[in-house]
């Protein structure tokens, strides 16, 4: 996801579950931190005073609003003690493997003098892709 696709996700998500508050606009977003995307929202409350929040919007583009300080702390606690594993078979991680391993294939492959050379062309497409899939996945 990019900036602009998470401040529409919150906005849409502050609209839709708390919709006396007025004047909601998002100041900052942090790009892939703990496994998502933090984003700071303003607002001013039906009383008139105004009021700040930090929310976490994870890769799917799911927002969960923080009430209080202590929970948004409770929360980055916990991602950042996610197992080893759980960081790894993320997304970005999982992409950039495949991506490696058909990279690596074609090479293996392009030496290999009874191969293809139709099939190497597909294995080398199939690498762009990957390649596109990879690089071009943060983009908007």
């Amino acid at each position: 996801m990019n900036d602009a696709q998470i401040r529409e996700c919150v906005t849409a998500a502050y609209l839709k579950d708390e919709p006396e508050f007025k004047n909601v606009r998002i100041t900052e977003v942090v790009l892939d931190a703990f496994g998502g995307n933090l984003a700071v929202v303003k607002y001013e409350e039906p009383d008139g005073s105004r009021n700040d929040e930090i929310c976490f919007v994870g890769p799917e583009g799911r927002v969960r609003i923080f009430e209080t300080t202590e929970e948004l702390a409770r929360e980055l606690e916990r991602k950042a003690k996610a197992p080893l594993l759980e960081r790894l078979f993320t997304r970005p991680i999982m992409s950039g493997v495949v991506f490696v391993f058909l990279l690596v294939a074609v090479f293996i492959t392009g030496f290999d003098s009874n191969f293809s050379s139709q099939a190497l062309s597909i294995l080398g497409s199939v690498v762009g892709v990957a390649a596109g899939f990879f690089f071009g996945s943060g983009k908007a």
